[in-house]
Parts: C-alpha cells; structure tokens; sequence
C-alpha cells in the first residue's frame, strides 16, 4: 500500500468539491489559451488560480505538446492546505496508453480520457490514477470547453455585478 496523504477525500467530498462554484472572469477563455513556456521549449500552457465561492483555492493548468497539439491535459488542482496539493481531474488528449492498475484495464493509446481522484486509488497512493476513455471532447479546444462547463465554473460577472452561469458554451 501506497504512503497516506494527508487529506483523504471521499467520493462525495470528491463530488462536492468539483461542484463548488468556482468564478471566473469573461476573458477566461484568452487567459487559457495556451502560451510558450520558458521552463520547457516544447510544451505549451497556462495557469489561471481561482477562489471558490465556498472559499476553497484552486488552480486550473493547461499544457499542451507544441509539436503534437492532441497531446495535452487540462487539470483542476485543490490547495487543501497552504502545504498540499490535490490534482482532482485531469482531461487528456492523446498519448500512450494508461492501465487503471486497480481494475486491470487499459485505455488505449490515442484516446482521449479524464483522470479522476478516487477513494480506491489514494488507499495505493496513487490519487489519480484512476482514467476513463471519453468521447466529450476530441481536442483541446472541446476539451477546454468540456472542462468549463463540467466542473463548476461561472462567470463572475457581467460588468454590473451580476453573477451568470458559463452558458456560451462556444470556446474561441
């Protein structure tokens, strides 16, 4: 068995802390796109932090491979504490094949797939190990879009003060 991490979360914490309404910003989209990064030549990304309306911290990361753009991961990070972090989701574009050790299956290569943290998989200290195929999303861009519109996200406001929830479901 794998070494314990300090916070343990069950599926319905899980659940509960990916529906935390997390708020963004209109120009969410053009934050996201993703960008040359100077600490790795062939890799393309961004970050974007938000604070939850329930008060919890998190990050969204994207990066994605400059030569193969279907190689690439869009994933939400909880900051449980000031000293851990959890990745809770992962959406995948294609790369090699992922065994879900556990059930003993394998996604094959060239699929696209979402990583999930699971009960079962931070007992073997391997929080997201567990991956399902999916056909949500085809590449990055209807992945983005999948990721925004899935896990809690809402615009902050409408100029006015407004809160409106991601209803353009349109990524640019």
């Amino acid at each position: 068995m794998g070494a314990r991490m300090a916070t343990f979360l069950t599926e319905a914490e899980i659940k509960a802390i990916l529906d935390d309404p997390k708020p963004v910003t209109k120009r969410y989209r053009s934050v996201m796109a993703p960008r040359p990064r100077k600490d790795r030549p062939n890799q393309l990304g961004r970050r974007l932090n938000v604070r939850s309306v329930g008060g919890k911290t998190f990050k969204v990361y994207t990066s994605v491979n400059a030569r193969l753009t279907n190689n690439f991961s869009i994933g939400l990070i909880w900051y449980p504490s000031a000293h851990e972090k959890l990745t809770l989701i992962r959406c995948n574009g294609w790369h090699e094949a992922h065994p879900n050790r556990i059930e003993r299956t394998i996604i094959q290569p060239d699929t696209c797939h979402i990583h999930r943290i699971t009960e079962r998989y931070q007992l073997v200290g391997k929080p997201e190990a567990y991956a399902e195929e999916t056909t949500e999303y085809h590449d990055f861009k209807t992945a983005l879009q999948y990721f925004f519109s899935k896990f809690g996200f809402f615009l902050r406001d409408d100029d006015y003060g407004h809160e409106l929830p991601l209803i353009d479901k349109q990524v640019p």
